[in-house]
């Protein structure tokens, strides 16, 4: 092979390709060691943030369950006062007709 020929291979096709693979290695290298491991720690702060976000969700949403069976037992308690003075005024309503009637 003379050098003509291994000239025209170098910058002809070959060494296009050559050369491509070249800058693919050099992105992929700069991808690997800098870029990526930013965007995972990154990655990382959101889950994070997000995780705690959840855990307080929860939390809420535990204190609502709970509000919610206190307002439920105080509810029905006020329901059962309610009951009883509606039994007693019509107790007081008969003892009023009662009274109409005798006279």
């Amino acid at each position: 092979m003379d050098w003509g020929a291994i000239l025209t291979a170098l910058t002809g096709p070959f060494g296009a390709v050559v050369a491509l693979a070249l800058i693919v290695y050099g992105v992929y290298k700069i991808l690997d060691k800098h870029i990526l491991p930013q965007q995972r720690s990154a990655w990382d702060r959101v889950l994070e943030e997000h995780k705690a976000d959840r855990v307080a969700w929860q939390e809420a949403l535990k204190d609502h369950k709970e509000d919610r069976s206190a307002f439920l037992t105080a509810i029905t308690a006020v329901s059962n006062q309610i009951m009883g003075i509606k039994d007693d005024i019509a107790e007081v309503k008969d003892d009023v007709r009662e009274l109409k009637n005798r006279n």
